[in-house]
């Protein structure tokens, strides 16, 4: 399925779920919740291994 949005709308709407995502992370940080770096976080999502575990 597909839809023609005005970019305008597209971008409203990607900026949101940027703002979503970024107040979740800042919650789970304010509780404590843990940290990676980005090299362990690039590490886990390549790592094959793990995915089909």
């Amino acid at each position: 399925m597909a839809a023609l949005v005005p970019i305008a709308d597209f971008n409203a709407l990607e900026e949101a779920a940027d703002e979503l995502l970024s107040r979740e992370a800042e919650a789970v940080l304010a509780e404590g919740g843990p940290t990676v770096t980005m090299s362990e976080l690039l590490a886990a999502l390549t790592d094959t291994e793990a995915a089909l575990q």
